[in-house]
């Protein structure tokens, strides 16, 4: 099965309820109209990630093991992607639908979480299941559907060529 982009949500504010879109535009800094890239997360100037990633089978699994949905952006991650660990995203180069990332970091969840939605156990279901951070590398369109690649050398040597990758 090919990886995709199951769902995609974005916030203006920290704090904000997740909103649904289909599509967004990833850009150096984050994805537009997202806090994040607006300079308005709660993490902004801190722990901020560009853009958060989750895996739908994590998302599936807390629904069925431990009653939790968060089919509506409860998790507060911005891309949720199907057919992929993102586990298995950690150190690697990746496209989705028309933008490259490079893996940030890891995304535990936190106690701010378990604060804005009031989800008691919210914080221990997504322990080992709270998805990644990445940077945008190269910019572009992503809408539900797209698909997720994992990039070979060859792409991170392209990347590099054109000043888009550190060496």
């Amino acid at each position: 099965m090919q990886a995709f982009v199951e769902a995609i949500f974005i916030t203006p504010e920290a704090g904000a309820d997740m909103r649904p879109v289909s599509e967004v535009v990833a850009v150096h800094g984050g994805l537009e109209g997202d806090r994040y890239c607006l300079g308005h997360g709660y993490w902004s100037g801190g722990d901020a990630c560009e853009v958060t990633i989750i895996s739908a089978e994590d998302l599936d699994f807390i629904q069925r093991e431990i009653g939790i949905d968060m089919s509506k952006g409860l998790h507060r991650r911005n891309l949720v992607v199907r057919g992929q660990k993102v586990d298995r995203l950690v150190g690697r180069l990746f496209r989705i639908g028309g933008a490259v990332f490079v893996f940030d970091c890891l995304r535990p969840p936190c106690a701010y979480i378990r604060e804005l939605t009031g989800e008691k156990g919210i914080t221990r279901a997504l322990v080992g299941k709270g998805g990644i951070g990445a940077r945008v590398i190269e910019g572009g369109p992503i809408r539900c559907g797209d698909s997720l690649e994992i990039l070979g050398r060859s792409e991170f040597e392209r990347l590099r060529e054109a000043g888009l990758f550190g060496t």
